[in-house]
Parts: structure tokens; C-alpha cells; sequence
């Protein structure tokens, strides 16, 4: 069987280049089954989701346009954002939670230099919103 799994939008990402592994899905079993019932056919072992926490990851590489003003470099800071939204169900259902994001490019460059990056949860239209 399948178990359902959130869309991800990249609000602000160059179409069509974005690349994402296959969805990895892992139980996170902290508490013991449920007791089993002895008027079901199949012994099924049955954990609380409260309880057992299910963790949903996959990469994604999606290429990011960031328009800079060079009026005053190189004595300025620039900001580059990324938008990406959970579209599959609204902030009620679906929010953000442990997002982490990671740079793996260089950080010192000739003309600039990568600051921190800093991730900030907010809701879109009813939806939750990750700004990057």
C-alpha cells in the first residue's frame, strides 16, 4: 500500500530543472503497538501516530535566481530568498516543522561571500510558507 506524502512547490525556483530523489519514509516507533484484537483474522501490530512519529525526507536540487542591486557593492549586503510552499494541504493540516536546509557551494567567492542561511515559517493564503 501507499501512504500519502505532501507537495512541495518551489515559489521562486528556474523550471524545469529541479531534480528529487525518490521519497524515503521512516517509523520512528518510541511506544509499543496497541493491544491486538483477538476478533480480526490477521495479527496486525498497531502503533499510536501520535505516539510514533513518521519521517518524510527527500533531496531536492532546484536552481534559484537571485537578482542583486549593484548600485552600492561591494559595501552592502544583498538577500537571496528561496519560497517553497506545502500545497497539498492547508496550514491547519500541514506546517513546517525541523526544516533544515543545506548550502553545499562555495561560501567564499571573488565578488561576495555566503552568509547564514536562515529559514523563516509563515503561512501564504492558508498555506504553509518556508522562506529561505
Amino acid at each position: 500500500s501507499s501512504v500519502w506524502n505532501p507537495t512541495i512547490e518551489f515559489l521562486n525556483a528556474d523550471f524545469p530543472y529541479i531534480h528529487t530523489t525518490k521519497p524515503t519514509l521512516v517509523v520512528n516507533r518510541s511506544a509499543d503497538p496497541l493491544p491486538d484484537d483477538s476478533q480480526l483474522f490477521r495479527h496486525d501490530d498497531i502503533y499510536e501516530g501520535r505516539q510514533n512519529q513518521l519521517i518524510f525526507w527527500r533531496k531536492i536540487n532546484a536552481p534559484f535566481t537571485c537578482n542583486m542591486d549593484m548600485l552600492y557593492f561591494p559595501f552592502d549586503t544583498q538577500y537571496c530568498t528561496l519560497e517553497i510552499k506545502l500545497s497539498s494541504a492547508r496550514d491547519e493540516f500541514l506546517i513546517w516543522d525541523n526544516l533544515i536546509v543545506h548550502y553545499f557551494g562555495e561560501v567564499a567567492l571573488t565578488e561576495y561571500t555566503v552568509g547564514k542561511l536562515k529559514i523563516i515559517p509563515s503561512i501564504d493564503r492558508e498555506y504553509s510558507l518556508a522562506t529561505v
